[in-house]
């Protein structure tokens, strides 16, 4: 960059009075969307497939920390998730 000036007029983190800390909010609903398997020799395009994505502060809160080990129980229609290992 010429003349070290800096693209855009956002101030630095630095300069940015503290924010509150963030309250932890239990989603109640979701979408289902999806990711890719890698596609087989063979074939020419990647499937696609179900994927569910959970994260939040909420979790942490409930007893799902960073590293803990999960069982997921799958019925018709439900997914039970529960902490097995801390």
């Amino acid at each position: 960059r010429a003349g070290g000036r800096r693209r855009h007029n956002r101030p630095r983190a630095d300069d940015l009075p503290p924010r509150p800390p963030r309250k932890a909010r239990t989603p109640t609903r979701c979408t289902v969307g999806y990711a890719f398997y890698d596609a087989e020799p063979g074939r020419p395009h990647s499937q696609r497939i179900p994927s569910v994505r959970l994260r939040g502060l909420w979790l942490e809160q409930l007893g799902f920390a960073i590293g803990c080990k999960l069982q997921i129980t799958a019925r018709a229609g439900k997914l039970v998730v529960t902490v097995v290992e801390r």
